[in-house]
């Protein structure tokens, strides 16, 4: 008593020190190999557990003059100009007849590097979008009015809809991930609030098989799977979406059944979630008050939730997917107004960076690995079946280990203080195309700093019998107007293999194929224009440039 006590604490903790910080290798294709190393010292006062994974940055494409063409990730800012519309949003399963309404927004401009893709066969808003061997598939969803059993697959290279079998029950913001091969659906709003029914999609019969039912059936709860289960993280418990719940739940396919979780720190709904790297983390929503820009990590082993870097602004609603270890956010309800923006989460650094702005500003819409932007409404009901794509992100496997150039050989040590690894990074030019191959190894460890990943280049360059065949694909409007056509099709047969890629925004293509091919039948084709073909010959010595200029179908 009447005294003041001093006790001051000093506590140790973990840092780690790496060397060096990039690695690189010039390799000839196809089978030439090397291996790099780096350092990882702690020199910190604590014993720290250190994980090291694999991270795909993206492709340079070598061009037979020497220039590139790149295919990577896009990360900054860029896209389409900023769109905000401040126009009403609303919680609620379906329109009341006393919503206020919202005129449909202008279809943005198609900027790169967001590409727009074939429209969805129906105004769609609420759909949940998964990316399953390549496809991608929308799931349940409305037109703002009602609910509905309709789902189609889209085929990239097809460039096309296909109608699959339809849901058993009509359902809106289901929660649905792809687990062992199949699409797993759950939850939603029924006729009657919020369904427990459960399915699960089998593409190669085209049937759904009734699964355990929810426990916690929940619309609009943030979704994720982690170690081959499926997460459903909060969500709507009423047809009217409040009360918000925190409650959170999993599916373990294996023995079809349910678990609860330790539920999330805050009662939201329209979060963003996924999982990476065996760690679920999840963004925003909205708690029935306000919008959510705190972010969480749950730990399934410890069954814990721990707050990691807040998202650069208050979100929910939004396109979400996890795509080469990034926890991807973009559009939804961002600072009060429904947004073109878009964001994503890096786990390895610990922080958010900005994505390019999407071509139009959609709520209540899907996405999925690609990075495919399905639908979604311009304020209050007004679905949407516009759809783009961000190409880059095309990593879809939950962990982001699957870098097929590059090896590390060692997954997790602990270093006591002083302690040091040596990690040896494998490369190797078994690979498609020639050109610079960029990754990373990212370093997680539990202290309170930060780790860099350690950055890994490696430039493939063509063997001997390779030459390279490009062009440039255009259409002339009925008005003669001629400008690139992006997004259209090009296959590429012989004797030996067939290849099919398509023209980026700028109607361009380009691709190093084998002399001992030749000859090459080429067939361009797009929605809308008269196909084209003809045949050419691949010569090392000098590129192959083949131009295509398409006409209308009708005028």
């Amino acid at each position: 008593s009447d005294w003041a006590t001093t006790e001051n604490f000093q506590l140790a903790a973990g840092r780690l020190s790496v060397t060096p910080t990039q690695l690189s290798a010039t390799l000839q294709m196809p089978n030439g190999k090397t291996s790099k190393t780096f350092t990882v010292t702690n020199t910190g006062g604590a014993p720290v557990e250190v994980k090291f994974g694999e991270r795909d940055n993206g492709f340079e494409l070598l061009r037979a003059d020497g220039s590139t063409v790149t295919r990577q990730q896009v990360l900054g800012s860029g896209g389409a100009p900023e769109q905000r519309l401040t126009v009403p949003t609303s919680f609620a399963a379906k329109a009341s007849g006393k919503e206020a309404k919202a005129a449909a927004a202008a279809v943005g401009p198609n900027a790169a590097p967001w590409t727009d893709i074939a429209n969805y066969p129906a105004t769609i808003m609420d759909n949940r979008v998964v990316n399953l061997d390549g496809k991608v598939y929308s799931l349940g969803g409305g037109n703002g009015e009602a609910s509905t059993t309709k789902n189609y697959a889209y085929d990239p290279a097809a460039q096309t809809w296909t109608a699959i079998a339809d849901l058993p029950g009509a359902r809106n913001a289901v929660t649905a991930g792809v687990v062992n091969g199949k699409i797993i659906v759950s939850g939603g709003w029924g006729d009657a609030g919020p369904d427990s029914a459960t399915w699960s999609y089998d593409p190669g019969a085209n049937t759904w098989t009734e699964l355990a039912d929810n426990p916690a059936p929940r619309a609009a709860a943030g979704q994720g799977v982690v170690d081959g289960k499926l997460y459903a993280v909060g969500g709507c418990t009423t047809a009217s979406c409040t009360p918000m719940s925190n409650s959170v739940v999993r599916y373990d396919p294996t023995s079809d059944t349910w678990e609860t979780m330790a539920n999330y720190p805050k009662s939201v709904a329209f979060a963003s979630c996924g999982g990476i790297d065996g760690v679920l983390y999840c963004t925003g929503g909205n708690d029935g008050s306000a919008a959510q820009k705190s972010s969480y990590a749950f730990d399934p082993g410890a069954n814990t939730w721990t707050a990691i870097a807040d998202a650069p602004t208050d979100n929910w609603a939004s396109a979400y997917a996890v795509a080469s270890g990034k926890l991807l956010v973009v559009g939804g309800s961002q600072g009060g107004a429904i947004s073109n923006a878009g964001f994503a989460y890096d786990p390895a650094a610990g922080s958010w960076s900005n994505l390019p702005n999407a071509n139009t500003a959609r709520y209540r819409g899907g996405a999925a690995c690609g990075f495919y932007k399905i639908g979604g409404s311009s304020g209050s009901f007004d679905a949407a079946p516009e759809s783009e794509v961000l190409p880059g992100f095309e990593g879809c496997s939950e962990s982001a280990a699957d870098v097929s150039w590059m090896t590390v050989d060692k997954s997790e040590v602990t270093l006591a203080p002083g302690a040091k690894v040596t990690v040896t990074v494998g490369l190797t030019a078994n690979v498609d195309q020639p050109g610079t191959y960029s990754g990373a190894v990212a370093i997680s460890e539990n202290t309170p700093y930060s780790v860099a990943p350690v950055a890994v280049t490696m430039t493939a360059n063509p063997p001997k019998t390779w030459g390279k065949l490009m062009g440039t694909v255009t259409g002339t409007s009925c008005q003669g107007a001629t400008s690139p056509l992006a997004g259209a099709v090009v296959q590429v047969d012989s004797w030996a293999a067939s290849y099919t890629f398509a023209t980026d925004a700028e109607g361009k293509y380009a691709y190093w194929v084998d002399r001992r091919n030749n000859p090459l039948t080429m067939i361009v084709a797009k929605d809308g224009w008269k196909p084209q073909t003809r045949q050419t010959r691949i010569d090392t010595a000098t590129p192959t440039v083949e131009n295509f200029g398409l006409a209308p179908i009708r005028c």
